[in-house]
């Protein structure tokens, strides 16, 4: 019979409450005397003044979460009719501190096997780190959360988002190899062209010789031609 081991402290999922990211910066700084090393999305709580007051001038522009534990938990401003703005405005009049407001952040796309077909979705990965003796250990991959269609600008599993487990298998990172140089780097040996040129760019070259030797012959035949008719009208 196997033993089951609990992680995660029961209660510790408090820590991923929405209502703490407007702090966490401050409670980095407070803890442990630096600042947070990934910038947290920008967050306002509602329950303070201020923020209800610039949450509410923006309700069309901005990504409001619930706190509650009940009803829809994410909503996109842009997405609801007027209408549906003065009802959520309404909504957070009436109870605060139950909701959060955050700014859109740019998703990244990734290719999607979808119906057989590759195809770029939005997506997101969410990390996680596991404590030791020593520290903490990022772990080898994470849970990839896929927009179900493309141009979704807000990915959740309450509008279907896909959940993809996702396993980083190299062991070192892999090296980034191009043409061009990256800003504050140093001009490198010379290298010869065929190991700086891919693969289409030297096919592309090839054909645009063939056709400049085709156009150059004709241009030679056309000047014998005009030779010709000017020697012997």
């Amino acid at each position: 019979v196997g033993n089951v081991s609990v992680v995660n402290v029961p209660g510790s999922g408090v820590l991923e409450n929405p209502g703490l990211m407007p702090f966490l910066a401050d409670a980095c700084r407070a803890l442990l005397g630096e600042d947070l090393r990934l910038p947290s999305v920008t967050t306002w709580w509602c329950g303070e003044e201020a923020s209800r007051r610039h949450v509410l001038a923006r309700l069309e522009h901005l990504v409001l979460k619930s706190l509650s534990a009940s009803g829809q938990r994410t909503v996109a401003g842009w997405a609801l009719s007027s209408a549906e703005l003065d009802e959520l405005r309404s909504r957070i009049e009436a109870r605060p501190h139950l909701w959060v407001a955050q700014e859109p952040v740019a998703l990244g796309a990734t290719p999607t096997l979808v119906d057989g077909s590759l195809l770029a979705r939005r997506s997101i990965l969410r990390c996680f780190v596991a404590a030791r003796e020593d520290g903490y250990a990022v772990m080898p991959g994470g849970l990839t959360r896929v927009a179900p269609e493309e141009g979704d600008g807000l990915i959740t599993n309450q509008q279907g988002a896909w959940n993809k487990d996702t396993w980083v298998l190299a062991r070192e990172p892999e090296p980034i190899t191009g043409v061009w140089l990256e800003p504050g780097d140093a001009p490198g040996p010379a290298r010869e062209p065929a190991t700086a040129m891919s693969q289409r760019a030297a096919e592309n070259l090839f054909w645009l010789s063939r056709y400049a030797e085709r156009a150059e012959d004709l241009v030679r035949q056309l000047r014998v031609v005009s030779d010709r008719r000017t020697e012997f009208p």
